[in-house]
Formats: structure tokens, C-alpha cells, sequence
């Protein structure tokens, strides 16, 4: 779902209950499920 989000360019994504947000920067990407970080992408 993570890569869903990332592919699509959303910053929030809801799917069966789960919600995932993808914050961007000039460093990289990081996406949160419920507030907690499961991955970090660095340039």
C-alpha cells in the first residue's frame, strides 16, 4: 500500500481500514502508517 501511495503521488492513502501518509522532502521520502514511521528513502 506504501508503494501505491508513492507511486500515485498521495500524501494520504485509507484502504481497509489502514492509512498510510507520505511525507516528501528534498531529502527524501518517508511513509507512516498510523503515525509510525515504517520506512525512510534518502537521496
Amino acid at each position: 500500500m506504501a508503494t501505491m501511495a508513492v507511486q500515485t503521488k498521495q500524501d494520504q492513502l485509507t484502504l481497509n481500514g489502514i492509512t498510510v501518509t507520505v511525507k516528501r522532502s528534498k531529502q527524501g521520502i518517508t511513509v507512516y502508517e498510523s503515525g509510525k514511521e515504517i520506512t525512510h528513502v534518502s537521496k
